[in-house]
């Protein structure tokens, strides 16, 4: 129970900006609502906005309609509850585990688009298999994008797992090499990186098809995964990107990644409606141990939990800031900053505050000096006056 609700948590977490948005925008059209046509017309156009897919959304409307007419739900505010129980039952028991072989090692492809976050969730992936004990190998077969090889180094060395790396440009090489070492060093898993490509890329396509065939060759059964890994920030066009790649290389899961960067989250109900391969995990953070196995149960709890009430210095704060703007609000922080501790780095706000000041110093400075200029022009104004004719005079 506890290891539900802490992945519950870290769920929460992630999706906050989602949640903001798709359990946001439905509470402002749902509250004290009658439901009727036109409020399911704007429910079905929210859910569209929060990229959870046009099928997606006419089914969830669809089912809406059917328990309005059965009595199930009377009216908007019933509406929720509704929904976070029947977008549980959109995922039936299915197996999202990892296949691993009985005869080790288990070979795992690693596929995706520039940009999609692929050399990251590959380092998430490592150190997920080194937590459950398993010794890990990397794959370096990026060879078509520059400095892949040596990020894919860095995330080695900080996990502290092998990586095999080739020394030409030919990625199906470095493959073959690399299954040759995973079975001399008695690794338990193999995480090929692959070059990121577009699906529209039939050529690199083709190179993903060839590194497949060779670690068939090499590994009976291999590869024994074939992961897939899409930014969640893309919305809808990540389902495009799904449908490519499975129909090239027969993806077995999906990593999506970035769900904690985006208001987009409902793209999770969208592929498992247009595309019949299950999310296996998910990243929630930039670091490696960013990551979860995907759980629809969790999933829905966390999209519909309740945003926890802000502390009191954050209510605080917010009323210092609406009250006196935003100086006000800055001058408290930096107050509290200079009651901590003498080691403790100062924050950005107080850091802010500080230049201002030093800002104001110098004008005011400044001012001064052009005051005191002025009063003793003044005060020597007949003195200065005989001084300039006389000068005149010279220059004439």
């Amino acid at each position: 129970m506890a290891l539900f609700q802490k992945a519950t948590e870290q769920f929460a977490k992630g999706l906050s900006r989602t949640r903001e948005k798709f359990v946001g925008s439905l509470k402002s059209i749902l509250s004290g609502k009658s439901i009727d046509d036109n409020l399911l017309d704007d429910l079905e156009a929210k859910l569209i906005e929060a990229d959870v897919g046009v099928s997606s959304a006419v089914r969830i409307c669809d089912d809406l309609r059917e328990a309005r007419n059965d009595g199930r739900i009377e009216k908007g505010d019933d509406v929720l509850a509704f929904l976070k129980k029947e977008i549980k039952k959109y995922w039936p028991e299915s197996d999202r585990s990892v296949h691993f072989s009985d005869k080790p090692p288990t070979v795992i492809i690693v596929a995706g688009i520039n940009g999609a976050g692929k050399t990251t969730s590959i380092a998430k992936l490592a150190y997920l298999f080194k937590q459950q004990g398993k010794k890990v190998c990397l794959a370096a077969a990026d060879t078509f994008r520059a400095a892949a090889v040596e990020q894919l180094t860095v995330w080695a060395n900080r996990l502290d797992v092998d990586i095999i790396k080739g020394s030409g440009s030919d990625p199906a090489a470095v493959v073959y090499d690399a299954c040759d070492a995973a079975i001399a060093r008695n690794a338990d898993v193999l995480l090929v990186d692959t070059a990121g490509r577009l699906h529209t890329q039939d050529n690199l396509m083709r190179e993903l098809i060839k590194i497949r065939d060779v670690v068939a060759k090499k590994i009976p059964g291999a590869p024994h995964e074939v992961i897939q890994v899409l930014d969640a920030t893309t919305g809808q066009n990540a389902i495009n990107q799904a449908k490519a790649f499975q129909k090239a290389i027969d993806v077995t899961g999906i990593f999506l990644a970035k769900l904690d960067g985006t208001a987009k989250g409902g793209v999770v109900i969208a592929i498992r409606n247009e595309v019949n391969i299950p999310v296996k995990f998910v990243g929630l953070g930039e670091g490696y141990e960013d990551i979860e196995p995907f759980d629809p149960e969790t999933f829905v709890e966390a999209l519909f939990a309740e945003q926890a009430s802000p502390p009191a210095e954050s209510k605080a704060a917010r009323t210092l800031q609406q009250r006196y703007g935003s100086e006000a609000s800055s001058a408290k922080t930096d107050a509290s900053a200079a009651d901590a501790p003498a080691d403790q780095p100062q924050s950005p706000a107080g850091s802010a505050i500080s230049s201002r000041i030093l800002t104001w110093a110098v004008r005011a400075t400044l001012l001064c000096l052009i005051l005191a200029a002025a009063a003793w022009a003044i005060t020597n104004w007949p003195a200065l006056s005989d001084w300039f004719d006389k000068i005149t005079t010279d220059v004439k």
